[in-house]
């Protein structure tokens, strides 16, 4: 049998100690990112929501956190100018050579283009909360509405390079945004049918909603 100073043994131990240092290593940074994303999504989704609020002074109702059938829409605005949903992304600025943080992103109408790469699904996920919206309303007051969908991205500016494609803003520009997009007219009627069934839904619940407004609507 091997001695306890045999140096294949010891350089066994040696390996095995230096991976479970490794390990540990990996899991520490792992739920370091993960609770570093989270405090960074949750601090965002209020940045968005008070800057929405500001549009109630403007007459606009606003929802958050909206109970869909399998996920949450964040935010929900309702006013003359239409109907809209709001979807929060929030995403860690990589710094550059310089050691800079870079906060531009690019959108081309179809798919934004971060520093670190490109992004088409979260201009997806937003469509698909307003064309589910846009269907539950209708059928709810029998009358078709369609919502329109908006992307908000906090702590960045957006350099738009094409007209084409969804509003995506920092949540700063909302004012901005709610004065000169253009308006799907609603009628006061109309708003006050719409906002009940929004508060309906509200009041009532969805049982098999989930409480991450991360998760999204089935494609």
């Amino acid at each position: 049998m091997p001695s306890v100073h045999d140096p294949l043994q010891v350089i066994f131990y040696v390996i095995i100690f230096a991976g479970c240092i490794f390990i540990l290593y990996l899991l520490q940074n792992f739920y370091r990112k993960k609770k570093r994303n989270a405090r960074l999504a949750y601090e965002g989704k209020m940045a968005v929501g008070l800057e929405l609020n500001q549009l109630m002074l403007e007459g606009y109702h606003v929802h958050h956190d909206f109970a869909a059938d399998h996920f949450n829409i964040g935010h929900i605005v309702v006013g003359r100018s239409g109907i809209f949903t709001v979807e929060t992304n929030t995403r860690s600025k990589p710094r550059g050579a310089d050691g800079r943080q870079g906060a531009t992103v690019e959108y081309n109408g179809k798919m934004l283009n971060f520093p670190d790469g490109e992004d088409f699904k979260i201009i997806e996920h937003a469509e698909q909360q307003a064309s589910w919206l846009s269907e539950w309303i209708s059928r709810a007051i029998g009358e078709p509405v369609a919502a329109r969908a908006i992307v908000a991205l906090p702590g960045w500016s957006v350099k738009r390079t094409s007209a084409d494609g969804i509003s995506v803003v920092n949540p700063s520009q909302f004012t901005s945004l709610f004065k000169h997009i253009k308006p799907r007219i609603l009628t006061d009627e109309m708003i006050t049918r719409i906002v009940d069934q929004l508060e309906q839904k509200c009041r009532d619940g969805a049982p098999d909603a989930v409480a991450d407004d991360s998760a999204q609507p089935m494609a």
